[in-house]
């Protein structure tokens, strides 16, 4: 994983981007970056200077190569948190205005319909009423 986003970063293709983990696998890879870059603040001990000097090199090389994947992932984890607060915010209001069922609902439900109508033409109809009760299934 961490060697395409890698290529993709490098290529500028910003096109496409979907990362197929769950935040919470994002947040777990985030902690790893984390952990190992702070691994990379100290150089080993008992070395010659030279040694010292050459290893702490090679650490500053590899921590900036590893800055741009962390600010990714803080981007994409930051732009989903704030998707959903800006979800939350429109459902609240919908609710306080008194709408009785918010349109996220609505079109979540019309979305679900016609990925089944395509999936599965055989299926219900509709989906059930908002009273809950189901429809008449195709024969």
């Amino acid at each position: 994983m961490t060697r395409h986003m890698q290529a993709r970063q490098k290529s500028g293709d910003q096109s496409d981007k979907i990362f197929g983990q769950s935040i919470g696998q994002l947040e777990a890879l985030l902690t790893q970056y984390h952990e190992i870059n702070d691994s990379y603040k100290k150089p080993p001990k008992n070395l010659t200077p030279i040694d010292t000097y050459f290893i702490a090199k090679d650490y500053d090389s590899a921590s900036a190569k590893l800055l741009p994947l962390r600010r990714e992932l803080e981007d994409v984890i930051e732009r989903v948190r704030q998707m959903v607060h800006d979800f939350l915010i429109d459902t609240e209001r919908q609710i306080e205005s008194g709408q009785r069922r918010p349109h996220i609902f609505d079109r979540g439900r019309e979305y679900i319909e016609q990925a089944l109508r395509s999936r599965a033409p055989g299926g219900p109809r509709q989906a059930p009423s908002r009273g809950g009760v189901a429809r008449k299934w195709r024969t």
